[in-house]
């Protein structure tokens, strides 16, 4: 093996063609397809999916649109302490990187349990924040570290490392694009609902009140996916199921040029976009909070309409082409973000600025779908576990390192700023999220490469079997 290519042995079955995979994908994408070609797995595991952006978004994962309101708006403290925040994350690493060898002993129930188990003190660190800050703000931002950094761990080490493999076996071949798009439906709209409940409720912002209610669901959200692991299938439960197939470590997987490609995008994906746009927004755009909360409650929905609307497009036109087609939109509105000037009460600019995070958010979401699918077209099945764990570390990294740098950038935003007029307005965060306009050119220019190198995700799996057998 070499470069990501394969070749069959001899006496190979026929490989299936690209007409006959894009003709299932179809199927998928047609209005007929629904829950009810899951299978019961599959059906049970969207509990677990459902919750899991809420949960990053309350912990400091993920964008932590909530978390990061309620550090900075509701606890008092400065952009600085989600600096600190994501430097622990990072320190966490090391950790992270026990789980393929975990996961080969206890399976991936057990992993995902460990995991589930790990997340009910990492809440309680969270909702206990908020009381010992007027006792002592530096207990406050220890309980806050030390709470989001044990989510970040949990999260890796399960979700991270152990779901997308254990996906991968109980759910079929015909039905994953499927259950990733119904998965990724759930999820989202999940977040949504706790968007609009914080505007219309909490006048966007996320007060103690509204941030404890968010815990309690994520308390309850943990209780209930801890039962549906128990009931899920594992297929693969501890070190014997190794023997049978091939031995895979680190160096196998950093020896593949397309697994390096993928690595990397995800190292510098997190440039796309604006680094912490509700703390940017409120604070150096001087956007009113509700209409914040608006906006990132149209973000979601956006996305969450985004899904299967875009599956159906890149399923008909082709994960490349649409791949060209999207990151010329994405490139064409992260420089366009650059000339959004202050925006205050103005309610063109507060148009604009809406429209922007909106349109941005679809194009990134129909961006995602496209190089989530090459990327599955390019990974093996025996390198799953320890890809999804390397994935996870570099992405989680490159996101907090983001949101480090981000809180430096917000405070330089608001201290310098090199042009400031009504037309225009040019800092720090703007200018970085320019350069990510060049981000998404490397990546299309190497995915495009890799899909034309490694064809079909199927080609290559069934390929992967005969050369095991």
């Amino acid at each position: 093996m070499e470069g990501g290519q394969l070749r069959a042995g001899a006496g190979a079955r026929p490989l299936r063609t690209r007409a006959a995979e894009n003709k299932e994908l179809i199927f998928l994408s047609s209005s007929s397809a629904g829950l009810s070609e899951l299978g019961t797995a599959s059906k049970q595991s969207l509990v677990p999916a459902s919750g899991l952006i809420v949960f990053s978004y309350a912990t400091g994962g993920m964008s932590a649109d909530i978390f990061q309101l309620y550090v900075t708006q509701t606890l008092g403290y400065s952009s600085s302490l989600i600096t600190i925040v994501a430097l622990a994350m990072i320190a966490s690493i090391p950790l992270q990187f026990l789980a393929p060898r975990i996961i080969d002993r206890i399976g991936h129930r057990w992993m995902m349990i460990v995991g589930a188990a790990l997340f009910l003190p990492a809440l309680l660190l969270m909702f206990v924040a908020g009381q010992v800050v007027p006792i002592s703000r530096t207990g406050g931002a220890v309980c806050v570290v030390t709470g989001a950094t044990l989510a970040e761990i949990a999260i890796s080490i399960s979700f991270g490392a152990a779901w997308g493999a254990w996906a991968a076996e109980f759910t079929e071949t015909r039905t994953r694009p499927l259950y990733i798009s119904i998965s990724g439906f759930a999820s989202q709209g999940t977040a949504m609902i706790a968007f609009i409940v914080q505007t219309t409720m909490f006048g966007g912002k996320v007060t103690e009140t509204f941030y404890r209610i968010v815990l309690i669901y994520c308390v309850l959200y943990t209780i209930a996916s801890t039962l549906v692991f128990r009931r899920l299938p594992d297929p693969c439960v501890g070190p014997r199921t190794r023997e049978s197939g091939p031995r895979v470590g680190w160096r196998d997987i950093a020896a593949e040029r397309d697994y390096r490609v993928i690595l990397l995008a995800q190292a510098v994906q997190f440039q796309i976009g604006v680094p912490l746009l509700a703390v940017y927004a409120t604070t150096v755009l001087r956007v009113p909070s509700t209409v914040v909360g608006v906006v990132l409650t149209l973000r979601v929905g956006a996305s969450l309409l985004c899904l299967p609307i875009a599956g159906r497009l890149i399923s008909v036109v082709g994960a490349n082409r649409a791949l060209v087609v999207v990151g010329s939109g994405l490139c064409a509105e992260m420089i366009l973000w650059t000339f959004l000037p202050r925006i205050g009460t103005t309610i063109p600019a507060i148009v604009l600025f809406s429209l922007l995070v909106v349109v941005f958010q679809i194009s990134k979401s129909a961006f995602a779908i496209a190089t989530k699918t090459i990327e599955l077209d390019t990974l093996l099945p025996e390198h799953r576990v320890r890809t999804f764990t390397l994935v996870d570390i570099v992405s989680s990294s490159a996101m907090q390192i983001n949101i480090a740098l981000g809180g430096l950038l917000v405070a330089a935003a608001n201290s310098f700023v090199w042009v400031d007029s009504s037309f225009i307005r040019l800092d720090a965060v703007k200018i970085t999220t320019a350069i990510g306009a060049g981000v998404v050119i490397y990546i299309v220019v190497e995915y495009r490469r890799m899909a034309r190198a490694d064809g079909t995700g199927v080609e290559r799996e069934m390929e992967s079997v005969e050369t095991n057998d």
